[in-house]
């Protein structure tokens, strides 16, 4: 009996825990699809999708964002990464079409699209 009710207490714990982690995730995606506007705009990106963490509803408070942007210029690249850590608040794994194109090609197919012009 005592085993099931510490069971029960971790797994409300755990259900709780879950649940700030989607709260959290979804509250990053919301920000880099209204505060990183400016930054895509600004350096003329075409799309970005988002993967990782943040869109399996994983995240944690020192989770980082993982960003997908087409097309950015090479030489773009770091002032790009600052401009949008700043806008959005939060750490930035900032991926480009230069990346490597299996690992493109499956953010394409499983990433979230968060911004499409």
């Amino acid at each position: 009996m005592i085993n099931k009710i510490r069971y029960n207490k971790l797994n409300k714990r755990w259900l709780l825990e879950r649940e700030e982690r989607k709260k959290l995730s979804r509250k990053m995606l919301d920000v880099v699809s209204i505060k990183g506007k400016t930054v895509f705009r600004k350096f003329d990106i075409k799309k970005v999708l988002l993967f990782g963490s943040v869109v399996e509803e994983r995240s944690f408070n020192d989770s980082d964002v993982d960003i997908l942007v087409l097309p950015l210029k090479k030489d773009q690249y770091w002032e790009c990464l600052r401009e949008l850590e700043n806008a959005i608040a939060f750490p930035v794994d900032l991926y480009t079409q230069d990346d490597d194109v299996k690992l493109v090609d499956k953010i394409l197919s499983r990433g979230k699209v968060v911004y499409e012009i």
